[in-house]
């Protein structure tokens, strides 16, 4: 048994009935982790929460076993208030719980609650939990801007190629429209990023709208048109590259986008 495990069993223990004993606590602690490695796949769902319920009708008062199930409700967002129900619960009894205070304000954000969710997230934070992304997006939800900005550059300096950071720094600049960070973030963005991603052409059109507002058609033209390629029936692509064809005057490319725009319109018509 290695370390955490024994450790774990004497919280198990110090957090139920006496009558219980030291296989009751490592049954149950072998269902939280197996309910811990399911919940995120579809398929184990169901699975997983019945792992959970099983753990908790032998420990009911346990703080982690009540995160895990809010945590498995959580995935399902008709679910909200009763994953709210079982953190709450976590947290009364636990109240330095850090992975509850961070999934609670994620509920509460999600719920357009971001004001309290901020609250939460700052105390998941003082708690040693990583709840940074979460308070980010209070942050930004709450049109606190600049805050964010400077938060998520701190936090970059520590993971300078986090995915989600510099998405979410990108969507902060720009809304402030600072674009050639915008430009530098997808730019980045576009290199870790599958090309087979759905993320990889959100990133593509990005940066195509920040060149073309800094006057850059030339270089926002060929994401535009890789972003074509792959998603044909993108109208707004489709516009912006008319639009520079114009700027150009390339009256070859003009005509043939406009047949397509004209085409596509008429496909999709009822």
């Amino acid at each position: 048994m290695n370390v955490f495990a024994v450790l774990l069993s004497v919280f198990l223990l110090t957090n139920c009935p006496a009558s219980a004993s030291p296989n009751d606590a490592m049954r149950a602690f072998n269902l939280y982790k197996q309910s811990q490695k399911n919940y995120s796949n579809p398929k184990l769902h169901a699975v997983a929460v019945e792992q959970i319920n099983e753990a908790l009708r032998m420990f009911p008062q346990n703080s982690l076993f009540l995160f895990q199930k809010g945590l498995c409700l959580s995935v399902s967002e008709e679910e909200d208030d009763a994953a709210l129900n079982c953190v709450e619960k976590a947290l009364a009894l636990t109240p330095t719980l850090g992975c509850a205070w961070c999934l609670k304000a994620g509920l509460l954000l999600r719920n357009k609650k971001p004001e309290l969710a901020i609250q939460c997230a700052d105390k998941a934070i003082k708690y040693d939990s990583p709840c940074h992304m979460v308070r980010l997006h209070c942050l930004q939800k709450m049109e606190r801007f600049p805050e964010a900005l400077k938060e998520t550059e701190a936090q970059l300096r520590k993971t300078p190629s986090q995915a989600l950071l510099l998405s979410l720094h990108a969507d902060l600049s720009r809304q402030q429209k600072h674009w050639q960070a915008v430009v530098d973030d997808t730019t980045k963005l576009l290199k870790i990023t599958n090309t087979k991603d759905a993320s990889y052409l959100s990133h593509l059109k990005a940066r195509a709208e920040a060149y073309i507002v800094t006057h850059q058609d030339d270089r926002a033209l060929p994401d535009l048109e890789a972003v074509a390629k792959r998603s044909s029936l993108d109208r707004q692509v489709h516009i912006e590259m008319l639009k520079i064809y114009k700027r150009k005057k390339d009256l070859k490319n003009i005509e043939k986008e406009e047949a397509y725009i004209k085409k596509m319109d008429q496909d999709l018509s009822p």
